[in-house]
């Protein structure tokens, strides 16, 4: 179809007094902002045991709690231990789950009967959640190749886009490859897993690994947000998991930490002024490694810096147009620690 739109009645409704821009109303950080965006495609990328499922199950949580239809559509997992995760670990009380949680576990090439019930579902109950858990196993159970730019496009025309079209957040659990300089912005496959995205998209990244009576932390940075809430690279919330000794555990997703609120001696505001001052006078952006390389410090403690850096703003990640892809950094504001050494000691400290 390439019928011209009527630009005139877009006008009106952007100017008329109930328009509101497109704004995340789907799974809330503990001030109360969102992350995904409703009516639109959403992706949650990251590797495997990095916490997907659960910040997918954390959204659930929240909505069915609050009323909400939730469609969750799994691949990887089973209902009995999503159900358990959703009431013995997140507390949800079980009749709540039972009335708004509605779950398949779709095997094979979905038909048009398939297809039909599931947006006659959507249609009905008005969820505002829908989750594949997840893309690749989706796409291989159906014979599809990730890498494949046309088949990726076929699978989000065929299944996830006419669903987001009805209302709902639709999100996407994907997997990254291993390798962080290969990674890029993207999933495993295609880079039109992220150019599909009409809503936000983040990388979600272990800090400490969590399990059963095992508290942990992982960041969820963004890659992608249309709309512009979330600058690409800043890291969108942090997820708390908080274990107890009777096996239940907690997640919460809070705003990242400022830089100076960390005192655990992982992060140095000497080495964070340090990176900040390189990136400044660099004419082009730079990739991490080579920042890394450049800068005087411990190698760890610098990536460490960085990534707060890139969290409170002070630095932004451009796309690498160049060979290899992924992206580089740039500075977008100075960050200065009060405490700093003067200029004679600044480039003989060693951490």
């Amino acid at each position: 179809m390439w019928d011209e739109l009527d630009v005139r009645a877009a006008v009106q409704r952007v100017t008329g007094s109930g328009y509101t821009p497109p704004a995340p109303t789907v799974c809330a950080r503990t001030d109360g902002q969102c992350l995904f965006y409703p009516k639109a495609i959403n992706i949650l990328m990251g590797l495997p045991s990095a916490g997907k499922s659960w910040v997918a199950q954390l959204a659930a949580k929240q909505e069915i709690e609050a009323g909400y239809h939730v469609i969750y559509l799994d691949w990887e997992d089973s209902l009995d231990r999503v159900v358990y995760r959703l009431i013995h670990v997140f507390g949800v009380h079980p009749e709540v789950v039972a009335v708004y949680f509605h779950y398949r576990q779709p095997s094979g090439k979905p038909d048009l009967a398939d297809l039909t019930k599931l947006e006659d579902q959507v249609a009905v109950m008005e969820p505002r959640l829908v989750v594949f858990d997840s893309t690749g196993e989706s796409m291989g159970s159906q014979g599809m190749k990730q890498n494949d730019d046309d088949q990726v496009v076929a699978w989000i025309t065929l299944l996830a886009r006419p669903l987001s079209r009805r209302g709902p957040a639709v999100l996407l659990l994907d997997h990254v490859v291993k390798d962080p300089e290969a990674r890029g912005r993207w999933a495993i496959g295609s880079q039109r897993k992220i150019a599909v995205v009409d809503g936000a998209a983040f990388t979600i990244e272990t800090i400490r690994p969590f399990g059963k009576g095992v508290s942990g932390l992982a960041k969820l940075t963004t890659a992608k947000d249309r709309a512009g809430t979330y600058v690409l690279g800043q890291v969108a919330a942090e997820a708390v998991v908080d274990a107890s000794e009777d096996g239940r555990m907690t997640l919460t997703l809070r705003p990242a930490a400022p830089l100076e609120a960390h005192g655990d001696g992982i992060v140095h505001t000497i080495l964070a002024e340090r990176v900040s001052r390189w990136l400044e006078i660099q004419p082009t952006p730079v990739s991490k490694r080579d920042t890394i390389h450049a800068v005087n410090g411990n190698d760890k403690a610098l990536s460490a810096a960085l990534d707060e850096l890139i969290a409170s703003g002070h630095i932004t990640l451009v796309p690498n147009e160049g060979r290899g892809g992924g992206h580089h950094l740039q500075s977008l504001k100075p960050y200065r620690n009060d405490d700093d050494p003067g200029p004679a000691e600044y480039n003989e400290m060693q951490d």
